[in-house]
């Protein structure tokens, strides 16, 4: 079996940063990124890219995809891998492999002196798939729309009032309010992908969730939510010679251990988030070749802390204590993870290295004492309040490899030092969308097991949709419900800030907060995996987005 390594934590340099400031013969302010670092690739987009795979590209075959859900197929309203999504639409920017944003429906652009204007030069001669041009009117229709509807992210870019422009048919402005160190790495997500208008106003919101009419290299031909979804070539892709797959089908199978099974028997060419024990079990099968790839995925559980007694920072901090990580990391992912250092990994801007919670059970047994939670009877488990407490923890159906371990293990480690933990397992395609409402009007839980990426490789995202006090669940996926006014400010001055080494300073500071305040009980950091049938090219790591895409992908023979 080819084993194709990019494992390179240790030296990975995340070259997505930040741009701010830029353009206008000015110089940036120590830190930033110029417009110049972002000069558009004159030949394919992502060419390079899918060359670098090796071999002459050829056309033809249906490319067989197994993943574990689609929530649904309207990327702007959710908050989730994008794989799916990136044959049918394309944003304005995206990342290329060293996470770096890149010009893609756009094909130029300047910054002004301050900031805070920015001009597009949009791609000319491009098709939605039902036949609508795309240019400056449809880029503004699009971002008005996500602002109006407050769709996610659409306030982490600090839009003026009224900001997009049209100059003229190919060309818009975008203003700010003030600058931005991540609005490009923003750009590059799900989204700030670009829809139809005409498509969009002749349906209701509900067909957007089963349709979708965007630019990209495949057109949706049949989609039957929680079986599959068919995805033929685009003949009309502005790209010339993309893409190169006739046909790509994705199958929805739920229970990871199928979508193994189907990679073996040669049933599937794509199954990604393989676990450490499928990849020891494929070794040596020739017919397969696995990937691995840096992440920016890291795993912890956010206890409830609107619910006592996770209210308490000191019982936050003993769950912490309660957890060998090592032995987890070691039973279920072979010592492969990297014990979490911090609220992120250490591959993105702004990270701030903290000091392990280490494992010390009786350090946690004699905090949660402390804190009120005592074995009164003798049973082997702590009353709070004098009545016994079982824990809810939710958890997703194995959607990522070692979700049902790292809850079972959790339950484990909580029992040894007295606490009774409940784990409710919900669907993977369901788990988000019942996390997802307003304080009080979801399902009760007491911890919820995360595994998120940062798809902006940059401190903002965790900082903005995780740990501030605006970004409870109904508007961003603080499953903790921590807040804490100091580390409001923090993230309020670092985007003020008149450079990204300021930003990063107040950052540090926040990042501190947080962990010193224990806001989830921080496990590991991932790494991406993914097993192919042998003659798959054009497969690239998208590590910051945590997915594979081989939207430009072909069979070698």
């Amino acid at each position: 079996m080819k084993r194709f390594t990019l494992l390179l934590l240790a030296v990975f340099v995340v070259l997505s940063a930040a741009i701010a400031f830029a353009g206008g013969g000015k110089e940036a302010p120590s830190g930033t990124l110029k417009a110049a670092d972002f000069t558009p690739d004159t030949s394919l987009v992502s060419g390079k890219v899918v060359l670098a795979a090796g071999g002459s590209p050829k056309r033809g075959g249906t490319l067989e995809m197994a993943l574990p859900a689609i929530t649904h197929l309207d990327p702007v309203s959710i908050a989730g891998d994008t794989e799916p999504y990136v044959f049918i639409f394309e944003t304005l920017f995206e990342f290329d492999a060293e996470w770096k944003p890149t010009p893609l429906l756009v094909e130029s652009f300047d910054v002004s002196a301050d900031g805070k204007v920015h001009t597009w030069r949009l791609r000319k001669g491009i098709k939605f798939h039902d036949g609508s041009p795309f240019n400056a009117e449809v880029v503004k229709w699009n971002i008005d729309r996500k602002i109006a509807q407050n769709t996610p992210y659409a306030t982490s870019i600090p839009w003026a009032d009224n900001p997009i422009k049209v100059i003229d048919e190919y060309t818009v402005t975008a203003t700010l309010k003030e600058p931005s160190f991540v609005m490009y790495n923003y750009l590059t997500g799900s989204s700030y992908m670009m829809y139809s208008k005409k498509f969009v106003e002749s349906v209701t919101a509900d067909d957007l969730k089963n349709k979708g009419v965007g630019t990209g290299p495949y057109i949706i031909k049949e989609y039957l939510p929680n079986d599959h979804l068919y995805l033929e070539r685009n003949p009309d892709y502005w790209q010339k010679g993309l893409p190169f797959f006739d046909a790509i089908n994705i199958q929805i199978i739920p229970d990871a251990n199928t979508r193994l099974l189907t990679l073996e028997a040669g049933q599937i060419d794509f199954v990604k988030d393989l676990s450490i024990q499928d990849i020891k079990r494929l070794e040596g099968n020739s017919d397969i070749e696995i990937r691995e790839a840096p992440s920016t995925r890291t795993y912890h559980i956010p206890p409830h802390s609107k619910r006592p007694p996770f209210d308490n920072v000191n019982v936050r901090r003993a769950l912490n204590y309660a957890v060998d990580k090592e032995a987890m990391n070691k039973t279920i992912y072979e010592g492969k993870y990297l014990i979490s250092r911090g609220i992120s990994t250490p591959l993105v801007q702004g990270f701030q290295e903290s000091e392990p919670y280490t494992y010390n059970p009786e350090k946690a047994k004699q905090m949660l004492t402390e804190a009120g939670l005592v074995d009164s009877n003798g049973d082997g488990y702590r009353e709070w309040q004098g009545k016994e407490r079982e824990f809810i923890l939710f958890t997703r159906a194995g959607q990522r490899a070692g979700d049902i371990e790292i809850a079972e293990q959790f339950q484990a480690f909580m029992a040894e030092v007295g606490l009774k933990i409940k784990i409710e397992i919900i669907d993977a395609g369901q788990y988000f969308t019942i996390l997802n409402q307003p304080f009080g009007q979801a399902p009760y839980y007491d911890l919820t097991n995360q595994a998120p990426s940062n798809f902006i490789a940059d401190m903002s995202y965790p900082l903005d949709t995780m740990y501030s006090s605006w970004s409870w669940p109904g508007n961003f996926y603080n499953y903790a419900h921590y807040a804490n006014e100091k580390v409001d400010e923090l993230i309020k001055s670092g985007n003020r800030a008149g450079s990204l080494e300021a930003r990063n300073k107040f950052y540090a500071e926040a990042q501190n907060i947080v962990w010193n305040e224990a806001a989830s009980v921080f496990l590991f950091d991932g790494i991406l995996t993914l097993g192919t049938s042998r003659n798959v090219r054009g497969v690239f790591s998208d590590g910051a987005h945590n997915v594979w895409n081989i939207k430009y992908g072909w069979f070698a023979e």
